[in-house]
């Protein structure tokens, strides 16, 4: 989250310059422009005080590291144990060694299991052999496991989704397609290519075209239950998905002489896209009647794609550009 945070951070001033140089800001504004470019948030602040939000939010509870003994760490290291590997660079699994056994200690004093969420094999492997902790591959599989009384709500959600695809609920259908679209708009998204010339790159929009929902086999979609609750139901429906992501490139070149890069102008450019994403779909209704038509709420992405390689980038010719 900081190392995006310093990106930002690093797009805005660099926009900010670009709007005075190129007179986009008015002559009474630009010293305060100018000012709020060199008194933004630091980085890591901003990254802390997001998480701060998110803790407070939801309710989440931090496991302090401070309560294990370090020498159950230097156990494991030696014996090479889960979940440091038997060879390659051992130390930089220390942090997941601390963390696992923070966890195991403060189920153990609780008489509870931990149910976390990881793909890494090391997790993996170390929860085979602690009887409180279940490490699974992804958040909505956890989700998932917590819903033990998920088979009225899934049959309600494949009902519902079933009149959705083949047409039967046209209200429903439109509900989710602009919720759909709205959440492509706003995913955030990176140029990339390749160019001889020293580039920043902006995303000028994305442009939702279609979607067709995955079916593990037909007329079953690929489902996965996230919530239930009195009156709403949360589930993970993977998606196919159509656009078109355009974005602006301004592209420099470095002048050994002068020892600076020169502006040579900009180029925009468009390309068609092709991906699958989770999407987290809202109903309201009675989850717990199986027969039931459920109405979308809300409609977000997950697992989405996060950047978008437009090939070879070049100066546009028939625009204006420094020699």
């Amino acid at each position: 989250m900081a190392a995006k945070a310093v990106s930002a951070r690093d797009k805005l001033r660099n926009a900010i310059k670009d709007g005075l140089e190129q007179g986009l800001i008015p002559a009474e504004k630009t010293d305060d422009v100018a000012k709020t470019a060199q008194e933004l948030v630091a980085p890591r602040q901003a990254a802390e005080a997001r998480i701060k939000a998110f803790m407070e939010e939801t309710g989440a509870q931090v496991v302090e590291a401070d309560e294990i003994d370090v020498s159950d760490v230097v156990d494991l290291y030696f014996a090479s144990q889960p979940p440091f590997e038997a060879s390659g660079n051992k130390k930089a699994e220390f942090p997941d060694a601390i963390a696992l056994l923070s966890l195991q200690s403060w189920a153990g004093q609780r008489g509870a299991k931990v149910l976390a969420v990881s793909q890494d094999e090391g997790w993996k492997a170390f929860a085979t052999s602690v009887e409180s902790l279940c490490v699974v591959d992804d958040l909505a599989q956890a989700l998932s496991v917590l819903q033990a009384q998920a088979e009225a709500p899934e049959k309600a959600a494949q009902k519902t989704l079933g009149l959705l695809k083949t047409g039967q609920a046209p209200e429903l259908e439109e509900k989710f397609r602009s919720s759909l679209e709205w959440a492509v708009q706003n995913l955030d998204v990176e140029p990339a290519g390749d160019s001889y010339y020293y580039f920043e790159a902006e995303l000028s929009g994305i442009q939702f075209q279609h979607y067709e929902l995955v079916e593990e086999e037909t007329g079953k979609f690929e489902l996965v239950i996230v919530r239930v609750e009195e009156g709403e139901l949360v589930c993970q429906a993977q998606v196919i998905i159509t656009a078109t992501v355009e974005a602006s490139f301004n592209l420099r070149q470095w002048d050994s002489v002068d020892r600076e890069y020169i502006r040579l102008g900009s180029t925009s450019a468009s390309t068609a896209v092709e991906f699958e994403a989770g999407a987290l779909i809202t109903f309201s209704g009675d989850p717990q009647d199986p027969e039931a038509q459920l109405a979308i709420d809300h409609v977000d992405l997950v697992d989405a794609i996060d950047s978008v390689d437009f090939g070879e980038i070049e100066p546009d010719r028939g625009d204006y550009y420094y020699e």
